[in-house]
């Protein structure tokens, strides 16, 4: 059911590669079309690691995690087919200019900071996890929040499909907002806000295994 639902949510975007009039050829209409499926799957790929929204959707943690670990792997592959094909097409300054004063640099530096991230998220996950330790590499995969922002303001303001298509503009807008809705109930969550709280009256020991709590709803 999950992996059906991230096939659905990508799927409106194979109908692009018809489009390819709007970017020059098949080519350039495979490489943009990667870019908003790899923005997608990073998305979903960030929901995936929050167990307590997976869960809900999915409660097979080993399936879950093996999902995760799919879109990962071939996420990268998107990830990397859509900056390459930029290249091929408008040259290696792409890569090589890192000025955010001129506006379209800018928007390509958003999308280099993505990939950063998106890197070192995998190496640190793929080659070595089990040499860092547990609390510096989930302090890592929290970056993943602003590697999903960053994808957003390079697409939003870069993307040939986006700027042609009201209709995309709006599906990716909508994708983006429920990310954003999702990560806000994830903070919320932590910051235990909306929660109730409960304060510890007694405690009774009933026998020598079992003991018994009482608590008191304080709001």
């Amino acid at each position: 059911m999950f992996s059906f639902i991230i096939f659905l949510s990508i799927l409106p975007f194979i109908y692009l590669l018809t489009q390819q009039v709007y970017v020059g050829g098949i080519l350039y209409a495979v490489g943009n079309v990667a870019g908003l499926i790899g923005a997608v799957l990073m998305m979903w790929q960030v929901v995936l690691g929050m167990r307590f929204i997976s869960h809900k959707i999915r409660p097979d943690l080993i399936r879950n995690t093996k999902l995760h670990i799919f879109l990962g792997t071939y996420g990268l592959v998107l990830v990397f087919v859509h900056p390459i094909l930029q290249l091929v097409k408008y040259g290696w300054e792409l890569a090589t200019n890192f000025d955010f004063r001129d506006p379209f640099y800018s928007n390509v530096n958003w999308g280099k900071l993505a990939i950063t991230i998106f890197l070192l998220t995998w190496i640190t996950s793929a080659l070595f996890r089990k040499k860092i330790a547990y609390r510096y590499w989930l302090m890592i995969h929290y970056l993943n929040y602003f590697m999903i922002l960053f994808v957003f303001l390079h697409a939003r303001n870069l993307g040939t499909f986006i700027a042609h298509f009201e209709w995309v503009t709006i599906y990716f807008n909508s994708l983006f907002l429920l990310f954003l809705s999702i990560v806000t109930f994830r903070i919320a969550r932590f910051l235990n806000i909306g929660k109730i709280k409960f304060s510890l009256v007694s405690k009774t020991n009933v026998t020598n295994e079992v003991v018994r709590y009482e608590f008191r709803n304080v709001g």
